[in-house]
């Protein structure tokens, strides 16, 4: 409306009659097909809703398995433990635990395991997270101390 407004004032502006009677028939015209669009508006929305409805168990497993894979990504980048203990083996001759024995089977396999140790904790044994969290806390510091990690 506001283009029709624009160009039919400019008609009006210069003196043809033209430009009143143009923008009432588009206002009339406008007027009289808001209610016909409104009813196309509403069916092909109650049409999309129920094709969202069918498939939204797709998106769901599609996002769900996206969010493991972020999850993922942010584990292994987030989730630090080095283990600073050695193992004397011979006369002036020592393994380091992280990086010569558990880095060498499979990279990061300490904190995957200790993700998934408080994932089974989790959902399996219905700990609380909170639980988890101050027994990370604790375990962290006391290990700490020790001087294995």
């Amino acid at each position: 409306m506001p283009i029709v407004a624009g160009i039919t004032a400019s008609f009006a502006k210069s003196g043809s009659i033209l430009g009143p009677l143009i923008f009432f028939m588009v206002y009339v015209l406008m007027f009289l097909a808001r209610i016909p669009i409104a009813h196309i508006g509403y069916n092909t929305g109650a049409r999309a809703i129920t094709k969202i409805r069918e498939n939204s168990a797709i998106v769901s497993r599609a996002a769900g398995i996206l969010g493991c894979t972020v999850i993922g990504g942010l584990i292994a980048t987030y989730v630090s433990i080095s283990v600073k203990t050695k193992i004397h083996v011979a006369s002036g001759h020592s393994i380091s635990i992280q990086t010569q024995f558990f880095d060498r089977i499979f990279p990061n396999i300490l904190p995957l395991g200790y993700t998934f140790l408080l994932y089974w904790l989790l959902k399996k044994k219905n700990t609380s997270p909170v639980l988890l969290i101050v027994m990370t806390f604790v375990l962290a510091i006391f290990l700490s101390w020790l001087g294995v990690l």
